[in-house]
């Protein structure tokens, strides 16, 4: 069983660790969407949003705006 502080550092190499493969695909991809981080990733849809607000919030990226619908149809994604 893990130690309490043992957790606690699992945790946060795993936020450190999802950060930055978020902050890498975004990098080599452009404007995306958080589902298209999210297919490309693996990671959740609210992991995305997540790390997405971190990032916002600490001036790393920007919105570049609304994208394209799908062909169904449907809300714009934030790019």
């Amino acid at each position: 069983m893990l130690k309490k502080t043992e957790t606690k550092n699992s945790l946060k190499t795993l936020k450190f660790r999802n950060r930055k493969l978020v902050l890498s695909f975004m990098r080599n991809a452009g404007a995306v969407s958080v589902n298209e981080i999210s297919r490309a990733t693996g990671l959740s849809k609210m992991t995305v949003h997540k790390i997405i607000d971190h990032y916002l919030e600490e001036g790393m990226i920007s919105n570049a705006g609304k994208g394209v619908s799908t062909e169904e149809g449907g809300k714009k994604p934030n790019l």
